[in-house]
């Protein structure tokens, strides 16, 4: 009996597991098929947006706005591959090159900046951010003039919409940012000091902590 009850035990846990494992969210399986896309396709992918590091070797997903060198959006990205730790299969980093440079790219990201109440960044999810089958031109198609200058500048200003916000930062971190719904979107210029996106109800920048003597222009975008 003993040996059946154990049997049985083993059974319902691996019913259990199985069912959880079943039990992804559409935007869950979305970003699977997504990231199999990028990994296998051979299709050709770009950079969905501005990209800030210092040491190509560890490239933090935070995106520090201080820090001295960028990837810009639109540039064309190969060799798309995601590095694992052996001894636990764990996922440690996405890898890319800039198309036609030897210049390997690592990109991190670390659960104090990317986790908060209502979950966690993957790294499947990372890659679907980082990388677009879209052309810069393809993807800044209904902005203004104006935002895509400030995009290729590295800046924010007032009036822009959250689209060419996201183009411009990248996302902000899940550390302080529950959703890209909500009007304040906070960023960080180094490891301490915070940046603060606040939008209006029509999702246009009104106001941000940006805009001070190392920020750019507060001009209005008509």
């Amino acid at each position: 009996m003993k040996v059946l009850h154990c049997l049985l035990l083993m059974l319902s846990v691996g019913f259990i597991l199985f069912s959880c494992a079943q039990q992804k969210t559409a935007e869950q399986r979305e970003i699977e098929l997504q990231s199999e896309e990028i990994l296998n396709s051979g299709r050709q992918y770009y950079l969905a947006h501005n990209l800030w590091y210092d040491n190509p070797r560890k490239i933090e997903a935070i995106n520090f706005k201080m820090l001295p060198k960028v990837l810009g959006a639109g540039k064309p990205v190969e060799k798309i591959s995601i590095a694992y730790e052996v001894r636990n299969n764990a996922t440690t980093h996405i890898r890319f090159n800039i198309k036609g440079e030897e210049q390997v790219y690592r990109l991190y990201f670390s659960d104090r900046y990317q986790k908060n109440e209502n979950g966690r960044l993957t790294y499947r999810e990372l890659m679907v951010r980082t990388f677009t089958p879209m052309t810069f031109d393809e993807m800044t198609n209904d902005l203004i003039q104006a935002e895509i200058n400030n995009i290729k500048h590295g800046t924010i200003q007032k009036g822009m919409s959250k689209k060419a916000v996201l183009i411009s930062w990248g996302f902000p971190p899940l550390m302080a940012t529950l959703s890209l719904d909500d009007s304040r979107w906070t960023y960080w210029k180094k490891r301490v000091p915070h940046i603060y996106v606040d939008f209006d109800d029509k999702d246009r920048i009104f106001e941000s902590t940006w805009y001070g003597a190392d920020g750019n222009s507060a001009d209005v975008i008509e």
